[in-house]
C-alpha cells in the first residue's frame, strides 16, 4: 500500500544519499592523497589484448591511445551473458570478480584464445557508451578509425 511505498522512496533516498556520501568520501582523499590504485596487473593484461604505444594502449572500439587511468577491461558480449560459457566457467570464470580481481584473473589466463574473443580494452568513453547504447556510436556509425 501506500505505507511500503514510502518506505520503498525512504529506502531509495538513504541508499542514495550514502553512496553520495561514499563519492564525496573518494573524491576527498583523491584530491588530498592521490590515487592509490595500482595499475601494474591491469598493464600486462593490456598488453596482452591491445596495442601499446609508449605509456599508453589502444582503444579497441575508437584506436584512440589513453593512459591506462582512461581504459576498462570489456566483456565484449556483456558480463553476465558470459557465466555459461563452456571454455569459460571450465577456466573458473566469475562475474561477479571486482576490476582487480578480473586483471588477476585474466593474466593467469590470458594465453588460453578463450581470452581476446570475450574481453577487449575499451576507453571509459566507448565503455560506457556501450552500456547505454548497446553499441557504442563508433561502431554503430561505422566510423571506425584504424
Amino acid at each position: 500500500g501506500v505505507k511500503s511505498g514510502i518506505k520503498k522512496s525512504q529506502d531509495k533516498t538513504s541508499k542514495k544519499n550514502k553512496r553520495k556520501s561514499a563519492s564525496r568520501k573518494s573524491i576527498r582523499r583523491i584530491e588530498t592523497k592521490g590515487s592509490s590504485e595500482d595499475f601494474t596487473v591491469k598493464e600486462k593484461v593490456f598488453e596482452k589484448l591491445t596495442k601499446k604505444r609508449g605509456k599508453t594502449f589502444q582503444c579497441k572500439c575508437c584506436h584512440d591511445y589513453f593512459t591506462s587511468h582512461f581504459l576498462d577491461i570489456d566483456h565484449v558480449k556483456g558480463r553476465k551473458k558470459i557465466t555459461k560459457i563452456p571454455a569459460l566457467v571450465k577456466i573458473d570464470y566469475n562475474e561477479g570478480r571486482s576490476a582487480k580481481t578480473l586483471s588477476i584473473w585474466l593474466l593467469k589466463h590470458i594465453k588460453n584464445p578463450i581470452i581476446p574473443r570475450h574481453f577487449q580494452i575499451l576507453c571509459h568513453n566507448c565503455n560506457v557508451a556501450k552500456f547505454l547504447y548497446l553499441v557504442c556510436p563508433h561502431a554503430r556509425k561505422g566510423k571506425k578509425k584504424k
